[in-house]
């Protein structure tokens, strides 16, 4: 069976998992930030904390270069 898909159909699909992702570790970043201002965070969490920030800022760059600079409306 061949599915035939066109490559706008694509670019959302591309456009809707980095939108997706994005708003996965924002998501994972507040949750962390919430812990943070309770009680004082393990190693690893401070780690991961971290670490999301930076991908954070690097999916935010990616974002903008394959949706364009309107894509904050979009989240």
């Amino acid at each position: 069976m061949l599915i035939d898909i066109d490559v706008e159909t694509i670019d959302k699909i591309f456009e809707q998992t980095l939108l997706q992702d994005y708003r996965g570790l924002v998501k994972q970043k507040q949750e962390l930030s919430d812990k943070l201002s309770r009680e004082p965070l393990a190693e690893y969490e401070l780690g991961d904390l971290n670490d999301t920030e930076h991908f954070i800022k690097g999916m935010e760059i990616m974002i903008e270069y394959y949706i364009g600079a309107n894509w904050k409306e979009k989240v």
